[in-house]
């Protein structure tokens, strides 16, 4: 993309680069481009051929939001965007034994942001619970294109104020047509791959390991390349200088290439190089075919510079893939670490899906 060569970004102090395949893109401040006078944060794809996201972001605490419904604002401006673009904003709990780390998400999938677009104002509105420790914010992209990002916001707001972000996942035949009600995304959870929609993601009432529903990723399409998962990020702090095991129970059917439990340890970034630390999704004992429920663990250690922490579970090819019950545990080096390899192993490619 060279265009992208014009100008050089200074470091975006104070903000985390992330993201999967973060390596392909450029994050800075761009002091060509302003608003209000000033020079703007900016994340630019490097190539046409730019795949995954990558994301500046930043994380607080949740202080004073605590117990109210908020609004975040931020600006963006963005510049062939072939893929999408977003704002987002997360807030953490503490999951203790909690299956869900999250207590609410929105990252814009439901109105992305695409195309040639002069300074717009984007808002997401999620309500803070008591219980929430840290927010997380920023923008991120997806595929080649550029945007810029100025002046996030936040405000308490009353209950009259909706809260956004998206609810459901279309279910498809095989062909790609729509045939029947939405599935409910799991709360928290993100819709991601390197092919996202030749899958149907989300909850499924009619199986279950515990409970009464458990999440499910389906291909919706006869022949597939490439891979969806449902995932979640959550701040690493908990567990730094630990090893941390992470169990999930799935359940597949008729898996004709490959599903995994994965876990991802994200470092502070540094220039031209990956921001994880270490990493497994299960390539090497990979779950394939048609399995009662199982339950598969993931182990890696979370050193001190680690930043977040991401799982979830893939499905790679045709087939049907549930899972239920996640649990993380604190381990010691009796356990050994799991994967071929996994220290800066390269994971698969984990694209939103809009």
């Amino acid at each position: 993309m060279a265009k992208n060569s014009i100008n050089k970004l200074k470091p975006a102090s104070g903000w985390i680069k992330t993201g999967h395949q973060d390596g392909k893109y450029d994050t800075g401040f761009d002091e060509t481009t302003e608003r209000n006078g000033k020079s703007c944060a900016c994340i630019r794809s490097k190539s046409d051929e730019a795949s995954g996201f990558a994301t500046l972001m930043k994380m607080v605490d949740a202080g004073a939001h605590r117990g109210h419904r908020v609004r975040m604002t931020v600006w963006t401006k963005t510049d062939g965007v072939q893929n999408w673009a977003g704002a987002w904003m997360r807030v953490d709990g503490n999951s203790g034994k909690s299956k869900q780390p999250f207590l609410a998400f929105d990252n814009m999938q439901d109105r992305p942001i695409v195309g040639t677009n002069d300074w717009t104002k984007h808002e997401v509105v999620l309500d803070v619970g008591t219980q929430a420790t840290n927010i997380a914010y920023g923008v991120l992209l997806n595929g080649p294109g550029r945007v810029w990002m100025d002046d996030f916001q936040f405000e308490i707001v009353d209950d009259s104020v909706a809260l956004t972000g998206q609810s459901a996942s279309p279910v498809t035949d095989g062909n790609g047509n729509g045939n029947g009600p939405a599935l409910q995304l799991p709360s928290g959870w993100i819709k991601a791959g390197s092919e996202p929609h030749h899958y149907d993601m989300g909850l499924d009432d009619s199986q279950h390991h515990s409970g009464t529903k458990c999440s499910v990723i389906r291909s919706n399409i006869p022949e597939i390349n490439g891979f969806g998962t449902l995932m979640q990020t959550f701040n690493a702090s908990k567990y730094k200088g630990q090893r941390l095991k992470l169990s999930a129970w799935t359940k597949t059917r008729d898996v004709e290439g490959w599903a995994g439990v994965w876990m991802r340890v994200d470092g502070p970034d540094s220039s031209n190089s990956a921001s994880y630390l270490s990493f497994d999704n299960m390539q090497d004992r990979p779950i394939t075919g048609s399995t009662d429920w199982t339950s598969h663990y993931v182990v890696l250690d979370v050193p001190e510079e680690s930043t977040n922490i991401a799982f979830g579970v893939l499905l790679c090819g045709v087939g049907t893939v549930w899972m239920d019950d996640f649990d993380f545990q604190v381990v010691d080096s009796s356990t050994p670490i799991t994967g071929a390899g996994n220290l800066r192993k390269e994971p698969v490619n984990l694209s939103f899906e809009s």
